[in-house]
């Protein structure tokens, strides 16, 4: 989100602590979701106090400081030292979710799954249509 904020009209609204917190209530509290991990590296938005106030419980990455791998490695310190198995990670957690929002409509699963779930997203388009809008599907 955060290379696309000066380039996509609308995300910044989108992705407002704010509006994430009343569009993960939407979709979440029907569900009855009350757990929300947040799949980021933005430390600029409190995502996680706008939603606790929805009554929401909040993990992001911090929740691998207490976890190992079955040899014994923190799962941290291997994040920190390989991000791209930290993004892995995290979508392979989004993709399993009992409800998904992404920020984009096109951030489709990227794991293969019998049982999929419904994608919800923060803003309908492309996460590569910067100037047009033209990407957006009415799925939002």
């Amino acid at each position: 989100r955060g290379d696309k904020l000066g380039m996509m009209p609308g995300l910044e609204a989108a992705t407002d602590a704010a509006a994430v917190a009343r569009r993960v209530a939407e979709l979440a509290t029907p569900a009855g979701v009350r757990y929300v991990y947040l799949a980021t590296n933005d430390k600029d938005v409190d995502y996680a106090s706008a939603l606790s106030s929805q009554g929401f419980v909040c993990f992001s990455s911090e929740v691998f400081d207490t976890l190992k791998f079955a040899d014994g490695r923190c799962m941290q310190r291997e994040f920190e030292e390989d991000n791209h198995l930290l993004f892995a990670t995290e979508m392979k957690l989004v993709d399993d979710a009992a409800l998904c929002i992404r920020t984009f409509n096109d951030a489709t699963p990227w794991y293969f799954t019998r049982a999929p779930q419904p994608s919800y997203c923060l803003l309908d388009r492309s996460m590569h249509d910067y100037v047009f809008g033209c990407s957006a599907r009415g799925t939002g």
